[in-house]
């Protein structure tokens, strides 16, 4: 499966993945990337290698989330007018 055009975490990002059941789990920051995987400190604290191929999400900043608000707001009101 290609990574192109797909999102893909990078050192230092939090972010959330998808496992096999569709359920999303919320990751802390990518340790280290090579080519084909990526790697994680789990809960545990023990390192995990997650292949890129994996279904990745960014985590939304609270920025973000009132942006996107906002813009629902104005559609709104332009609707309405």
């Amino acid at each position: 499966m290609s990574t192109e055009g797909r999102y893909i975490p990078k050192v230092g990002e939090e972010f959330e993945w998808q496992n096999f059941s569709k359920e999303w789990f919320k990751q802390t920051a990518v340790v280290f990337e090579t080519k084909k995987q990526i790697a994680v400190i789990n809960s545990k604290g023990f390192m995990a290698v997650m292949s890129k191929d994996t279904e990745f999400r960014p985590i939304k900043t609270k920025a973000v989330v009132e942006l996107e608000q906002l813009i629902d707001i104005l559609r709104k009101n332009y609707m309405l007018s």
